[in-house]
């Protein structure tokens, strides 16, 4: 009986496809061409993690699949170093392939990210973005290996001090990811995260979606919920319904700030256009997302340059018909 997508780790079946909107190439399989030509892949998030990592000291992507966030970092921060794991061979072979079209110097680590070390059984999904040590349920198990597998923390020798952001797809797996990188938490204070939450596949590997939720708030992170299809930020307060927060979307993406840096600004601009105000504005919500973390909102116009402009610095934009004032 055939696989679903019976490419997917069909090597002789790799093409390079230009991301719509970052412009930067990828090798991929064919599924995904749709991903990056048709659609804008994951869209606020990816403009978001471009804007952090200008003054971040080094990104760790923790199941980095073909390498889209690496790419994307890599080409946008050169100076920030990237960490990046990928247990199956199959993807990790495309991960690296990727990063040297563009010479982009990233360790790449076959090793499933967890709370403990050793030889564990990981299922490989049907579709090749689908895996972990339970494979998402929509997606099938294609089959099972034995993978290496090891906390973040055995890997905090090679991440260099600064301004840290570590983004964590591993479908259902991230309560444990995040109990093997207690170490790396407790020493620094300038750890930003960026996680998939997706209810089901927590639910799979045996978690409550709530139980990663109080999880990252008792870690001393505050949440906010990306919207990626509404181009929206949210805060997520403990004890709130996510439920009502993310609707029928099969997943989420979760920006986590350190409690002590946790702050949302919402701006207002009169235009959106680019006149002088317009600019400065525009510089300030860059610098105050890249150098500090700051979660960045702006109603504006509905019709203008500003928008894209803002988007790309990575604040999140609420359209709203306005009186001149």
């Amino acid at each position: 009986m055939g696989t679903p997508f019976p490419d997917d780790y069909d090597h002789s079946r790799v093409a390079k496809d230009t991301t719509r909107r970052f412009g930067f190439d990828l090798w991929v399989t064919p599924r995904f061409a749709w991903h990056l030509e048709e659609n804008v892949y994951e869209e606020l998030t990816a403009l978001l993690v471009r804007q952090m990592a200008r003054q971040a000291a080094c990104f760790i992507d923790i199941g980095a699949h073909y390498g889209f966030y690496s790419v994307l970092v890599g080409r946008g921060s050169p100076d920030c170093s990237i960490l990046a794991f990928e247990p199956v061979a199959e993807n990790a072979a495309i991960l690296r392939k990727n990063l040297e079209m563009y010479e982009i110097e990233v360790p790449v680590h076959e090793v499933a990210l967890s709370d403990r070390s050793g030889r564990i059984p990981f299922q490989v999904s049907c579709a090749s973005d689908n895996s972990g040590f339970v494979a998402n349920p929509e997606g099938g198990v294609l089959k099972t290996i034995n993978i290496d597998a090891a906390p973040l923390d055995a890997y905090r020798d090679f991440i260099p001090d600064g301004p840290l952001i570590v983004k964590i797809d591993t479908e259902g797996h991230e309560p444990q990811v995040l109990n093997g990188m207690r170490g790396l938490l407790e020493e620094r204070d300038d750890v930003r995260l960026v996680i998939e939450f997706n209810p089901q596949c927590l639910e799979a590997n045996g978690f409550s979606p709530d139980e990663l939720l109080v999880k990252v708030d008792d870690l001393g992170f505050e949440m906010f919920i990306v919207h990626d299809d509404t181009m929206m930020f949210e805060r997520y307060r403990r004890g709130s319904s996510w439920q009502e927060t993310i609707g029928s979307k099969s997943y989420v993406n979760i920006v986590c700030i350190p409690k002590h840096a946790a702050l949302h600004v919402c701006f207002f601009a009169h235009s959106s256009g680019l006149d002088g105000a317009e600019r400065s504005l525009l510089e300030l919500v860059g610098s105050l997302v890249s150098d500090h973390g700051v979660i960045c909102s702006v109603e504006m116009p509905p019709h203008g340059p500003l928008i894209r402009m803002m988007n790309e610095k990575g604040a999140s934009t609420v359209l709203a018909d306005m009186a001149w004032w």
